[in-house]
């Protein structure tokens, strides 16, 4: 059952880039038009934007069903955002125990994630911290170091 039925949805997602025709055509086709009314919409923000929205979030849902490398959980991070991604692809690779994570098939794994963030404060402030220092280890510095002990190695 959904946090909304249940009476567990403290907060609105904000849906960034994405059409809100497009979603309520998508949610009247599952049976859900009413959902909509627990969105909000700010279409295209630019990268040099995305840190204020970032920081001004309860918590960052990137539930991907597939993904090379995750650079928008890294972005939540860095600005202190706990983070719920997937359990799939590279998401756990990126994000270690920085993140909590769900099944993004399952609108019951997706729910239970942002449910122990809304009921546990003191362990979603724990992932946030543990997502700064996570975020931090991918800076330019640190890749070309390894670039360069990369090719120290092979010559």
């Amino acid at each position: 059952m959904s946090l909304k039925k249940k009476g567990k949805l403290h907060t609105k997602l904000l849906m960034l880039d994405i059409d809100r025709n497009f979603l309520q055509q998508q949610l009247n086709n599952i049976g859900n038009p009413g959902l909509i009314e627990d969105l909000e919409f700010c279409g295209y923000v630019p990268n040099q934007d995305l840190p204020a929205i970032y920081s001004q979030a309860e918590m960052f849902l990137y539930p991907s069903l597939r993904e090379s490398f995750g650079i928008p959980i890294l972005e939540a991070m860095a600005c202190g955002v706990a983070v719920i991604t997937s359990n799939t692809s590279s998401m756990p690779e990126i994000a270690e125990d920085s993140a909590e994570y769900c099944n993004p098939f399952d609108p019951e794994s997706i729910a239970a994630a942002i449910e122990i963030f809304q009921q546990n404060k003191e362990y979603k402030n724990n992932i946030a911290l543990k997502g700064i220092e996570r975020a931090n280890s991918f800076s330019w510095t640190n890749n070309a170091k390894q670039t360069l002990d990369i090719y120290n190695n092979l010559f």
